[in-house]
């Protein structure tokens, strides 16, 4: 497993399994065009994408929607609190 050292600010770290029901490979590759092309994000593994903070997490949550089937799943992970850090993080999961 290798290391990932963030040296900037993140607004959130997406990591999703694609369950290869369908047309998955499609669906994977839709999704890593759009986070990388429209959203700026960062490929840091496989499955792992860290998105810029200027991306909305409702805007996260409608891809996310428009892609996974019932059998994919995914984790969006990101920070909130006090502007000068933060305090915690908020987890949400789709079909886990």
């Amino acid at each position: 497993m290798s290391e990932y050292r963030m040296t900037k600010s993140t607004g959130m770290v997406v990591t999703l399994h694609w369950s290869k029901q369908g047309k998955w490979a499609d669906r994977k590759r839709d999704w890593g065009n759009l986070a990388s092309k429209t959203c700026h994000a960062e490929r840091v593994g496989d499955d792992v994408w860290l998105f810029p903070k200027s991306i909305a997490h409702t805007d996260i949550h409608e891809w996310l929607d428009e892609r996974l089937t019932s059998a994919d799943r995914a984790i969006v992970v990101f920070p909130h609190g006090s502007k000068g850090g933060a305090s915690s993080m908020s987890v949400h999961t789709y079909n886990a």
